[in-house]
């Protein structure tokens, strides 16, 4: 198995996410990748490669336009509305509303997810670009990202179903 990976995700490093009305600590955080680096490392499932740029236009293939320039895009607008701390939605569309994108960085961040699981910081958009363009460099790989690419969506952000930070990954095994 050929491991694609780049330290770009300890960039999408989170305080905190909304989970059971309280804010806790993100379960998505860098220690989660490398405790499953270094499984594949001492299980030598591999070799681990560095992960090739090839633009955006992989991105853009998977993901809408406004999708990808609110990822570009959203931190500076939230540090300008509201300082520098991580960025979470307030509300989000409800079915039969209208789905017209709000000019307010507030109501995009509802507009663009559908929890609060998954925090836009400083380094959001550098580690979800690294992570898109590595999945154009094999058919089938493990790529680490911080947090986890949205690949079954185009046009929301969300977290994954969680795990402790410390219980590492059972499926990557010898």
């Amino acid at each position: 198995m050929k491991t694609v990976y780049t330290d770009d995700h300890r960039l999408q490093d989170g305080k905190s996410e909304l989970i059971d009305g309280k804010l806790v600590p993100c379960f998505e955080m860098p220690k989660r990748a490398d405790i499953i680096l270094a499984r594949v490392r001492a299980a030598k499932l591999g070799e681990v490669v560095a992960p090739e740029d090839f633009g955006l236009d992989p991105v853009r293939r998977v993901h809408k336009a406004n999708f990808v320039e609110f990822l570009r895009t959203a931190w500076d607008e939230w540090v300008k509305a509201h300082g520098a701390y991580d960025a979470l939605p307030l509300n989000w569309l409800a079915r039969g509303m209208r789905s017209i994108e709000p000019e307010a960085i507030d109501g995009r961040l509802g507009f663009y997810s559908f929890d609060a699981g998954t925090p836009i910081t400083a380094g959001t958009w550098r580690a979800a670009a690294a992570a898109s363009v590595s999945s154009e460099q094999v058919n089938a790989a493990w790529i680490p990202t911080m947090p986890p690419p949205p690949a079954a969506r185009n046009r929301r952000f969300s977290s994954i179903p969680r795990r402790a930070p410390s219980e590492p990954c059972r499926s990557v095994t010898p």
